[in-house]
Protein backbone atom coordinates (compact mmCIF):
# COMPACT_ATOMS: atom_id res chain seq x y z
CA UNK A 1 0.00 0.00 0.00
CA UNK A 2 1.36 3.17 -1.17
CA UNK A 3 0.72 7.04 0.63
CA UNK A 4 -0.94 8.08 -2.11
CA UNK A 5 -3.73 5.55 -1.61
CA UNK A 6 -4.51 7.60 1.09
CA UNK A 7 -5.51 10.47 -0.62
CA UNK A 8 -8.42 11.13 -3.20
CA UNK A 9 -7.42 11.30 -6.78
CA UNK A 10 -8.60 13.41 -9.66
CA UNK A 11 -11.73 10.95 -10.46
CA UNK A 12 -12.75 10.86 -7.16
CA UNK A 13 -12.64 14.58 -6.62
CA UNK A 14 -14.62 15.69 -9.85
CA UNK A 15 -16.73 12.56 -9.60
CA UNK A 16 -17.42 11.87 -6.64
CA UNK A 17 -16.55 14.37 -3.64
CA UNK A 18 -17.50 18.21 -5.76
CA UNK A 19 -20.77 16.59 -6.79
CA UNK A 20 -21.93 15.40 -3.96
CA UNK A 21 -21.53 18.46 -2.01
CA UNK A 22 -23.51 20.17 -4.61
CA UNK A 23 -26.24 17.10 -4.00
CA UNK A 24 -25.81 17.64 -0.05
CA UNK A 25 -25.95 22.15 -0.97
CA UNK A 26 -29.44 21.55 -2.44
CA UNK A 27 -30.70 19.16 0.46
CA UNK A 28 -30.15 21.71 2.68
CA UNK A 29 -31.56 24.56 0.85
CA UNK A 30 -34.62 22.81 0.12
CA UNK A 31 -35.25 21.24 2.89
CA UNK A 32 -33.93 22.63 5.71
CA UNK A 33 -33.87 26.21 4.58
CA UNK A 34 -29.82 26.71 5.37
CA UNK A 35 -27.63 28.43 2.71
CA UNK A 36 -24.08 26.71 2.14
CA UNK A 37 -22.37 29.67 3.40
CA UNK A 38 -24.28 29.64 6.75
CA UNK A 39 -24.06 25.65 6.66
CA UNK A 40 -19.94 25.69 7.75
CA UNK A 41 -19.69 29.05 9.72
CA UNK A 42 -22.07 26.72 12.28
CA UNK A 43 -20.04 23.24 11.57
CA UNK A 44 -17.26 22.13 13.62
CA UNK A 45 -13.87 20.42 12.39
CA UNK A 46 -15.89 16.95 12.69
CA UNK A 47 -18.93 18.14 11.09
CA UNK A 48 -17.29 18.98 8.35
CA UNK A 49 -15.20 15.92 7.85
CA UNK A 50 -18.67 14.31 8.46
CA UNK A 51 -19.93 16.35 5.42
CA UNK A 52 -17.08 15.26 3.09
CA UNK A 53 -17.19 11.57 3.67
CA UNK A 54 -21.39 11.88 3.23
CA UNK A 55 -20.80 14.13 -0.04
CA UNK A 56 -18.06 11.63 -1.11
CA UNK A 57 -20.50 8.52 -0.49
CA UNK A 58 -23.97 10.49 -2.42
CA UNK A 59 -21.60 10.86 -4.89
CA UNK A 60 -20.58 7.36 -5.51
CA UNK A 61 -23.96 6.66 -4.84
CA UNK A 62 -25.48 8.69 -7.58
CA UNK A 63 -22.52 8.19 -10.12
CA UNK A 64 -24.47 6.01 -12.84
CA UNK A 65 -27.37 7.70 -13.15
CA UNK A 66 -25.66 11.07 -13.53
CA UNK A 67 -23.26 9.97 -16.10
CA UNK A 68 -26.08 8.43 -18.17
CA UNK A 69 -28.28 11.31 -17.90
CA UNK A 70 -25.55 13.57 -19.19
CA UNK A 71 -23.96 11.48 -21.34
CA UNK A 72 -27.42 10.71 -23.54
CA UNK A 73 -28.48 14.38 -22.88
CA UNK A 74 -25.17 15.94 -24.79
CA UNK A 75 -25.15 13.65 -27.32
CA UNK A 76 -28.49 14.62 -28.36
CA UNK A 77 -28.08 17.91 -28.00
CA UNK A 78 -25.52 17.51 -30.37
CA UNK A 79 -27.53 15.42 -32.80
CA UNK A 80 -25.69 11.59 -32.39
CA UNK A 81 -26.89 9.09 -30.38
CA UNK A 82 -25.01 6.66 -28.08
CA UNK A 83 -24.74 2.86 -27.97
CA UNK A 84 -24.75 0.39 -25.31
CA UNK A 85 -24.28 -3.09 -25.70
CA UNK A 86 -26.10 -5.59 -23.18
CA UNK A 87 -23.58 -5.93 -20.38
CA UNK A 88 -21.46 -2.78 -21.25
CA UNK A 89 -20.66 -0.58 -18.47
CA UNK A 90 -20.44 2.24 -20.47
CA UNK A 91 -22.27 4.69 -23.59
CA UNK A 92 -20.38 4.72 -26.63
CA UNK A 93 -20.01 7.42 -29.01
CA UNK A 94 -21.73 6.57 -31.92
CA UNK A 95 -19.97 9.19 -34.14
CA UNK A 96 -16.56 8.07 -33.62
CA UNK A 97 -14.04 8.14 -36.49
CA UNK A 98 -15.39 4.65 -37.94
CA UNK A 99 -11.83 4.78 -40.63
CA UNK A 100 -9.43 5.56 -37.67
CA UNK A 101 -11.12 2.59 -35.67
CA UNK A 102 -11.32 0.45 -39.29
CA UNK A 103 -7.25 1.10 -39.40
CA UNK A 104 -6.35 -0.50 -35.99
CA UNK A 105 -8.37 -3.41 -36.46
CA UNK A 106 -6.53 -4.09 -39.66
CA UNK A 107 -3.54 -3.63 -37.42
CA UNK A 108 -4.55 -6.20 -35.09
CA UNK A 109 -5.65 -8.58 -37.62
CA UNK A 110 -2.67 -7.98 -39.62
CA UNK A 111 0.05 -8.18 -37.07
CA UNK A 112 -1.29 -9.25 -33.52
CA UNK A 113 -2.29 -12.44 -34.34
CA UNK A 114 -2.91 -13.07 -30.38
CA UNK A 115 -5.69 -11.08 -30.38
CA UNK A 116 -7.23 -12.10 -33.23
CA UNK A 117 -10.36 -12.63 -30.93
CA UNK A 118 -10.75 -9.09 -31.55
CA UNK A 119 -13.03 -9.35 -34.29
CA UNK A 120 -16.14 -10.53 -32.71
CA UNK A 121 -15.64 -7.50 -30.10
CA UNK A 122 -18.03 -4.26 -30.90
CA UNK A 123 -16.65 -0.88 -31.10
CA UNK A 124 -17.18 -0.34 -27.24
CA UNK A 125 -15.16 -3.41 -26.31
CA UNK A 126 -12.70 -2.97 -29.37
CA UNK A 127 -11.48 0.63 -28.10
CA UNK A 128 -11.86 -0.13 -24.87
CA UNK A 129 -8.98 -3.04 -25.89
CA UNK A 130 -6.80 -0.15 -27.52
CA UNK A 131 -7.73 1.93 -24.53
CA UNK A 132 -5.79 -0.92 -22.22
CA UNK A 133 -3.25 -1.24 -24.92
CA UNK A 134 -2.04 2.04 -24.78
CA UNK A 135 -2.44 2.44 -20.77
CA UNK A 136 0.22 -0.59 -20.38
CA UNK A 137 2.62 0.68 -22.79
CA UNK A 138 2.76 4.47 -22.88
CA UNK A 139 3.17 6.30 -19.82
CA UNK A 140 2.53 9.32 -22.06
CA UNK A 141 -0.39 8.44 -23.86
CA UNK A 142 -1.36 6.84 -20.24
CA UNK A 143 -0.73 10.49 -18.65
CA UNK A 144 -3.45 12.05 -21.43
CA UNK A 145 -5.90 9.10 -20.97
CA UNK A 146 -6.05 10.10 -17.08
CA UNK A 147 -6.60 13.61 -18.04
CA UNK A 148 -9.64 12.85 -20.65
CA UNK A 149 -10.67 11.01 -17.89
CA UNK A 150 -10.70 13.35 -15.13
CA UNK A 151 -12.18 15.90 -17.60
CA UNK A 152 -14.90 13.75 -18.05
CA UNK A 153 -15.84 13.11 -15.23
CA UNK A 154 -15.88 16.72 -14.23
CA UNK A 155 -18.55 17.85 -16.95
CA UNK A 156 -20.56 14.45 -16.69
CA UNK A 157 -21.09 14.05 -12.79
CA UNK A 158 -21.18 18.09 -12.24
CA UNK A 159 -24.39 18.75 -15.02
CA UNK A 160 -27.30 17.35 -13.36
CA UNK A 161 -25.94 18.91 -9.37
CA UNK A 162 -25.49 22.08 -10.80
CA UNK A 163 -28.55 21.83 -12.50
CA UNK A 164 -30.67 20.76 -9.33
CA UNK A 165 -28.52 23.23 -7.32
CA UNK A 166 -29.42 26.34 -9.59
CA UNK A 167 -33.25 25.60 -9.27
CA UNK A 168 -33.01 25.39 -5.43
CA UNK A 169 -31.34 28.31 -4.89
CA UNK A 170 -33.27 30.10 -7.44
CA UNK A 171 -36.23 29.11 -5.20
CA UNK A 172 -34.45 29.38 -1.81
CA UNK A 173 -33.72 32.92 -2.39
CA UNK A 174 -36.74 33.77 -4.34
CA UNK A 175 -39.13 32.97 -1.65
CA UNK A 176 -36.63 35.42 1.12
CA UNK A 177 -38.08 38.01 -0.13
CA UNK A 178 -41.95 38.63 1.12
CA UNK A 179 -44.65 40.97 -0.85
CA UNK A 180 -43.69 39.77 -4.74
CA UNK A 181 -45.77 38.30 -7.24
CA UNK A 182 -45.87 35.06 -8.44
CA UNK A 183 -44.45 36.44 -11.64
CA UNK A 184 -41.86 38.76 -10.04
CA UNK A 185 -40.86 35.44 -8.02
CA UNK A 186 -40.22 33.76 -11.67
CA UNK A 187 -38.02 36.81 -12.50
CA UNK A 188 -36.42 36.30 -9.35
CA UNK A 189 -35.77 32.80 -9.87
CA UNK A 190 -34.88 32.78 -13.25
CA UNK A 191 -32.16 35.65 -12.62
CA UNK A 192 -30.82 34.05 -9.38
CA UNK A 193 -30.73 30.57 -11.52
CA UNK A 194 -29.09 31.71 -14.90
CA UNK A 195 -25.71 31.65 -13.95
CA UNK A 196 -25.57 28.19 -13.01
CA UNK A 197 -27.66 27.13 -15.60
CA UNK A 198 -25.67 28.23 -17.97
CA UNK A 199 -22.56 26.67 -16.55
CA UNK A 200 -24.82 23.33 -16.38
CA UNK A 201 -25.23 24.17 -20.10
CA UNK A 202 -21.65 24.76 -20.88
CA UNK A 203 -20.41 21.55 -19.54
CA UNK A 204 -23.10 19.57 -21.03
CA UNK A 205 -22.19 21.04 -24.57
CA UNK A 206 -18.64 19.94 -24.35
CA UNK A 207 -19.70 16.56 -23.03
CA UNK A 208 -19.85 14.64 -26.49
CA UNK A 209 -17.23 16.21 -28.35
CA UNK A 210 -14.90 15.51 -25.51
CA UNK A 211 -15.93 11.64 -25.20
CA UNK A 212 -15.45 11.62 -28.92
CA UNK A 213 -12.09 13.30 -29.02
CA UNK A 214 -11.30 10.88 -26.00
CA UNK A 215 -12.27 7.43 -27.82
CA UNK A 216 -10.60 8.49 -30.87
CA UNK A 217 -7.41 9.51 -28.92
CA UNK A 218 -7.11 5.38 -28.15
CA UNK A 219 -6.86 4.88 -31.51
CA UNK A 220 -4.59 7.10 -32.25
CA UNK A 221 -2.52 6.19 -29.82
CA UNK A 222 -2.64 2.35 -30.61
CA UNK A 223 -1.69 3.20 -33.99
CA UNK A 224 1.39 4.90 -32.70
CA UNK A 225 2.80 2.44 -30.91
CA UNK A 226 2.01 0.19 -33.59
CA UNK A 227 4.39 2.36 -35.71
CA UNK A 228 6.89 2.79 -33.39
CA UNK A 229 7.79 -1.19 -32.49
CA UNK A 230 8.16 -1.40 -36.79
CA UNK A 231 10.71 1.00 -36.38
Amino acid sequence: MKLSDFFLGSRQLFGFLAPGSIWLASLFLLVFNIEPISLFEDLSGWKILFFFAASLVVGTAIETLSFNISVRLSAWIHGQNVSREEGDLDYFPSDVDKTLMGHARDVIAKDYQDLTYTEGLNDREFSQLCRRHVLNHSSTGKERIIEYESEVNLLSMLFLPLLIFSAAWGFHSAFQISGLTIFERGINIAKISLPSLIVAGLLLFRLHPLRREESEYWFQSFLSLHLETKK
